[in-house]
C-alpha cells in the first residue's frame, strides 16, 4: 500500500513539473494595443470619513497602468465630517481625471 502511494505521489509530482515547464515555454502575445483603442472607464468610489484611507487609495489608483486619458475617477463624498474632502482637493489639483461630487 505504501509503495502504491509513493508511486502515485511521484507520478503526480512529475506531472506538476511538466505542467510548469510547458507553461513557461508557451509563447507570449507581444502585440501592442493602441491606447486609443482601449475603452473609456469610469471608477466610482463612495467615501465617508475616509481620511485615513484616501491617500493609499489615490496612490494605488495613480499607479494604474491604464492610460490616464482613458479613465476617470469619481469620488462620491457622503457628507464626510473629517478631512476627506480636503485631502481629495489636493489630489484633484494633481490629476485631471479625478472628480469629487
Amino acid at each position: 500500500m505504501e509503495i502504491a502511494f509513493s508511486i502515485l505521489l511521484t507520478v503526480y509530482l512529475v506531472f506538476l513539473v511538466l505542467v510548469v515547464v510547458v507553461w513557461q515555454r508557451l509563447p507570449v502575445d507581444t502585440k501592442c494595443i493602441d491606447p486609443q483603442e482601449l475603452p473609456g472607464v469610469s471608477i466610482v468610489i463612495p467615501a465617508r470619513n475616509e481620511q485615513e484611507n484616501i491617500p493609499r487609495l489615490m496612490d494605488s489608483l495613480s499607479a494604474l497602468s491604464y492610460p490616464r486619458d482613458r479613465f476617470e475617477i469619481i469620488i462620491v463624498d457622503d457628507d464626510s465630517q473629517d478631512d476627506t474632502v480636503l485631502i481629495l482637493e489636493q489630489y484633484i489639483a494633481r490629476f485631471d481625471n479625478l472628480k469629487c461630487i
